[in-house]
């Protein structure tokens, strides 16, 4: 096995970003494609690579002050999931390891990068 897997057309869950603390629900989303690239034969010094392409997703604010039409207040909601997906990344990172698989799993995600 090489390590690259492709989905195509993922259907968001309603729910999905519960865990990163956002003030706003999916009301539908869409994936067109997600590619992962998983370097086997050097874990330890590459990243894993997750590529989204085709991202369609409708929000509905939980905050009733957020303006997705204003640039700024996207640009900010944007740093927001992402920095809250890395703290997510982190914290399983940092948790104890029981396994060889599990440490294997905290290296992928220690090591992954998103574009």
């Amino acid at each position: 096995w090489n390590g690259n897997l492709t989905f195509d057309n993922l259907e968001l869950k309603h729910d999905c970003l519960l865990a990163f603390n956002l003030p706003m629900k999916i009301i539908s989303g869409l994936i067109g494609s997600l590619s992962i690239e998983i370097p086997w034969k050097s874990m330890k010094s590459k990243s894993t690579l997750v590529r989204i392409r085709d991202l369609k997703i409708v929000i509905h604010t939980l905050n009733e002050k957020m303006d997705l039409n204003d640039k700024e207040a996207k640009n900010e909601l944007k740093r927001t999931i992402l920095q809250n997906f890395e703290e997510s990344l982190k914290e399983r990172y940092q948790q104890k390891r029981a396994s060889y698989f599990d440490e294997l799993i905290n290296l992928v995600i220690a090591n992954i990068r998103v574009e």
